[in-house]
């Protein structure tokens, strides 16, 4: 069976992760799988290609500008005839739009998973009503938010074709624990000072704000604490003003995208989500990978994997009260916090793991082929 994961990247993101996840895993267990990237020279995105040369995942990059490259299509379509493709499995609308006309007419099952559907802007509502339509040629979708497979079912799609599959995480990358110090001492950070840790896309729906407004109430009452944010984004420079308008700036680093995230998870005391908008949350898995105490919204996938008081503390979107209250009792609470942690940690490990997500798709790779 030879496989082509097809992505449009826009940076080092959750879709992203998943894939190369999925790739470096069914390489693994003997399933020949290429990954196929488009490189708009405008806005050309690397780290998806690096992690792939690090896991050895044979990649095939497509040249791609404009909202219509036929020369895109054409590449497309000749790797998928020269390397005998039996499975083309597409990530995101752009990926099911050129995916579905390079492999027209060919016999060639085609595969979709949809990550999410992000409605910030009306180009982003526009791109999701296409893709409602490109996703009806395909065989088989998947979705890993239950909000997204009972919207795929409204609008007609039947049941029969439709997949949930829960996302992974490679427990073995998070399993070692890098120098806590040497990272804290680059970061300004004095120890016994606690740090609340959030990675993410900076843009609206990952709800950056009302953390900043949280933690804005945290620090009255624990003054000796660091918020660490990870990752960058649209918002980066306006949620920067906003921490300083509220005089938090000291007590708040942005570090910008990281590659290692392994590492300043380790250094965290606690792990806060605190997204308006998601399906099934790579971060959160990989904060439980490390046993990390966690505080996430209640939003798409996020209460399987956080049973409130259980596994973490589940919020509701946009409370900033909550938000706070929680981060101030998991920081006071330290048996308790690391209770959760530890329940955490045996959930992903039965129940999300990256080898559990590979087989679950290579079951469905093998009932259509």
């Amino acid at each position: 069976m030879r496989i082509l994961q097809l992505i449009s990247s826009a940076g080092f993101f959750g879709a992203e992760n998943m894939v190369i996840t999925l790739s470096k895993e069914l390489n693994k267990i003997g399933v020949t799988t290429y990954l196929g990237i488009f490189n708009n020279h405008r806005k050309p995105q690397r780290e998806i290609v690096e992690r792939a040369r690090k896991y050895n995942i044979p990649i095939k990059i497509f040249n791609c500008n404009g909202r219509l490259d036929m020369g895109a299509i054409y590449e497309i379509r000749k790797f998928l005839k020269q390397n005998n493709i039996d499975i083309l499995h597409c990530h995101n609308y752009k990926s099911n739009f050129y995916g579905l006309l390079a492999s027209s007419l060919l016999k060639i099952k085609r595969i979709a998973t949809i990550h999410n559907w992000i409605r910030v802007d009306y180009k982003l509502k526009a791109y999701s009503v296409l893709d409602k339509f490109l996703i009806r040629k395909f065989a088989i979708l998947t979705v890993i938010s239950e909000i997204v497979k009972n919207e795929i079912i409204k609008s007609g799609i039947k049941k029969e074709r439709l997949f949930f599959i829960d996302n992974g995480v490679d427990l073995e990358s998070f399993s070692s624990k890098p120098d806590g110090p040497e990272l804290k001492s680059e970061l300004g950070i004095i120890s016994p000072r606690q740090i609340a840790g959030s990675i993410g896309r900076l843009s609206e729906e990952k709800g950056h704000r009302y953390l900043l407004e949280a933690a804005h109430e945290v620090i009255k009452e624990i003054p000796d604490i660091t918020f660490l944010i990870i990752g960058c984004g649209p918002l980066e420079e306006n949620l920067k003003s906003e921490a300083k308008r509220l005089n938090i700036d000291k007590n708040i680093i942005f570090t910008g995208f990281k590659k290692e995230i392994a590492k300043f998870l380790n250094i965290m005391d606690i792990f806060v989500l605190p997204s308006l908008i998601e399906a099934m949350p790579i971060a959160l898995l990989e904060a439980m990978a490390c046993r990390k105490p966690i505080i996430a919204t209640n939003v798409g996938s996020v209460s399987k994997l956080i049973k409130d008081a259980e596994t973490g503390i589940l919020v509701n979107p946009g409370d900033v009260q909550g938000l706070a209250k929680a981060i101030i009792y998991l920081l006071k609470n330290k048996a308790k916090s690391g209770i959760m942690a530890d329940k955490a940690y045996e959930l992903v490990k039965n129940e999300f793991s990256s080898t559990k997500m590979a087989r679950n798709y290579l079951n469905i790779y093998r009932s259509i082929s």
